[in-house]
């Protein structure tokens, strides 16, 4: 009887620890359940940029014999080989201007020029948005657009942005693929020539 007694106490323990931890474990929940919250600030300025700009890339326009009446020869460069990019918000404008060396080559020594003002330029109809904000303040001057070729020995403008009545977002690079042309003298000596193309910007 005793010993029935003893284990009856026993597993009456048991039962007693066995709530006691049920207990404690939703106090516990109960416990979590209750979160605080509280709030901080994160502040950052992002200032406008500048406008860069740059052209790449050689074009080659081939060979022409000479003779007594010669001619002209002509190419386009890869796309957007003339770029500029504008970070400056719609507040800024900038020009940028074209223009180029006279054609030189050599023969034994003796240096061979065709002249600058042989030399014509042509542009896209519109240039060409490579990333960034379409806007329409992008634009070319009308002399260089694509229907007609402009000599480009004294300096031409080439993009510029439109800054009147400009509104929006300006964040942009736009692109330009140009067509050369070439007028070659009659008798022109037969040798390789070059020339240099200078791009300029400037910004306000």
């Amino acid at each position: 009887m005793q010993t029935i007694m003893q284990t009856m106490l026993h597993s009456k323990k048991h039962i007693y620890i066995l709530s006691v931890i049920i207990v404690s474990a939703i106090i516990s929940i109960l416990w979590i359940s209750e979160i605080w919250a509280s709030s901080a600030i994160v502040q950052v300025t992002v200032n406008s940029g500048t406008v860069t700009f740059g052209s790449t890339g050689t074009l080659s326009l081939g060979a022409i014999t000479t003779d007594m009446t010669t001619g002209s020869i002509s190419g386009q460069y890869p796309a957007n080989s003339f770029w500029v990019q504008d970070l400056k918000w719609w507040t800024g404008g900038y020009t940028t201007q074209i223009q180029s060396t006279p054609l030189t080559g050599v023969i034994q020594w003796v240096v061979q020029t065709i002249g600058s003002g042989n030399i014509y330029m042509k542009a896209g109809w519109a240039a060409t948005l490579m990333s960034g904000y379409a806007n329409a303040a992008i634009v070319f001057t009308q002399w260089i657009t694509e229907a007609t070729y402009t000599g480009i020995g004294g300096p031409k403008t080439y993009f510029y942005k439109n800054t009147t009545g400009l509104t929006g977002w300006v964040y942009s690079t736009y692109g330009d693929a140009p067509w050369i042309k070439v007028d070659i003298p009659p008798f022109q000596p037969a040798t390789a020539y070059q020339a240099t193309l200078t791009f300029t910007l400037t910004a306000s």
